[in-house]
């Protein structure tokens, strides 16, 4: 292509380009690698987070349970105690002394004592108070129990195949402003879950949740049979447990904003404080998560519900631990990280914009300091080019530009020069021309003298001869 016809474009924007272009593409590839990089990162440790978010909540709702279990597990511990501590009654009857047990009293409402109940009106007291007498020998590690497990709300009752009940607890067995005449009170626990299931089982268990029917609210028992002497049944421990307090004891791990802990039981019904509902039932939880939960699985999942549910079985109750916690809760900081590295990328941009302003200003100061002297000397050539070769041109600093400036000086002093030498050598040269000019005229003239005076002499010698 015809240089001539080429836009033009100057040095200074050529350079100013260049650096331009250079810096910027270094920048920008910098800035990929950077962004990509932080992505990456963000990318994975957003992983990272989760699970290990995943597993500090099964660590937790594991460790919750392992305490859960050893709650009940110190339960059925006692209960097993009594029933050791009964049979040995029942062994060494004539090691204790009697120790009566009397009918409710009203004043011992509100506090624990030993008092006793009957099965029915036609269970009479002298068949059987020997050995309710016997057995009243319990208070004493009736009351111990009581102060180790400090007051957790628990109720404990001895029922015997003979017809009596010896409770302790803080109920004195009447309803407010009602009095049996007879002095006693009955309840015929013969029909009670606890009591049929010890006699059945004959092993130390626990009945499902119920309500309470004088009003104390959700109740769990703890059962276990006694046998006498003979190693016969002779009747079944009860440990009324409150599950307000049982429950506060168990699910009080809050520790996510609006999570919220349960307890289930084997037919799927929750336990909670003051309330029970079959959560495979009315639940909005995915069937996975309720399979899981009803085959006593550990795990942590994200429920289609947008909740995640950390679960854990508590074997002795056949119950699970569950743990419910909106996702949001379990991702906020992930959330937080998230948000801090979109904070960095914009500052980062904004940086990386802010780099190449600097890099545009200082490339243009730069590419003027630069071509200036170009474009001082290009005057200079042009000046010197017009023919005033007094003109010098102009010397910045020592390096190249200032090399072609001394070399056009130089050029320039040797062009005056010759053309001196040149106008001298030409005038001279003028000269010789014109005196050879003149004496070839005068040789011309003599020529023709000389010609003349021969052809003079030539005719004389003719006419002569003639």
């Amino acid at each position: 292509m015809n240089p001539v016809l080429q836009k033009r474009k100057t040095i200074r924007k050529k350079i100013s380009d260049m650096a331009i272009l250079i810096s910027s593409s270094s920048l920008l590839l910098a800035s990929f690698v950077g962004l990509f990089g932080m992505m990456s990162i963000r990318s994975r440790s957003t992983q990272a987070l989760i699970r290990q978010t995943e597993e500090n909540l099964m660590s937790l709702i594991t460790h919750k349970a392992e305490v859960a279990q050893g709650d009940i597990e110190r339960i059925t511990d006692f209960a097993e105690m009594f029933s050791d501590y009964a049979h040995r009654l029942y062994v060494n009857k004539n090691h204790y002394k009697p120790h009566p047990v009397l009918p409710p009293n009203p004043e011992n409402a509100g506090k624990y004592a030993i008092q006793r109940c009957l099965a029915g009106e036609s269970y009479k007291i002298e068949s059987f108070r020997e050995e309710m007498n016997l057995l009243g020998n319990l208070e004493e590690i009736y009351s111990t129990v009581i102060k180790v497990t400090g007051d957790i709300g628990m109720n404990i009752y001895a029922g015997s195949e003979s017809g009596f009940l010896i409770g302790y607890d803080r109920d004195s067995g009447y309803d407010e402003g009602e009095e049996e005449p007879s002095g006693e009170d009955y309840y015929n626990y013969f029909q009670s879950e606890w009591y049929k299931k010890a006699k059945s089982s004959e092993s130390i268990g626990f009945t499902d949740v119920y309500s309470d029917s004088i009003g104390r609210g959700l109740m769990i028992s703890c059962y276990a049979p006694f046998y006498n002497e003979k190693d016969i049944f002779a009747g079944a421990f009860c440990l009324d447990l409150h599950i307000d307090k049982l429950y506060q004891t168990l699910v009080d791990m809050t520790g996510f904003t609006d999570s919220y802990a349960f307890l289930i039981d084997k037919q799927g019904n929750t336990i909670t404080s003051g309330e029970s509902k079959n959560i495979f039932k009315t639940s909005t939880i995915d069937s996975a998560i309720t399979g899981k939960l009803r085959s006593l699985n550990m795990g942590v999942e994200l429920a289609e519900d947008g909740n995640y549910y950390a679960y854990a079985p508590i074997m002795k109750t056949e119950w699970v631990l569950c743990l419910c916690i909106p996702k949001k809760s379990v991702l906020t900081p992930i959330f937080d990280m998230n948000r801090h590295i979109l904070y960095a990328i914009i500052v980062f941009v904004l940086f990386l914009v802010l780099v190449l302003l600097v890099v545009m200003l200082v490339t243009r100061r730069f590419s003027i300091s630069l071509t200036r002297p170009l474009e001082v000397l290009t005057k200079d050539v042009q000046e010197i080019s017009r023919g005033n070769l007094d003109q010098k041109a102009q010397i910045f600093d020592n390096d190249e530009i200032g090399d072609v400036a001394n070399g056009i000086n130089a050029m320039a002093l040797s062009l005056k020069d010759y053309i001196a030498s040149l106008t001298s050598v030409t005038a001279e040269k003028e000269k010789i021309s014109t005196e050879l000019n003149v004496a070839n005229q005068v040789q011309q003239i003599y020529t023709k003298m000389m010609n003349s005076l021969s052809g003079d002499k030539n005719a004389e010698k003719e006419a002569d001869q003639s």
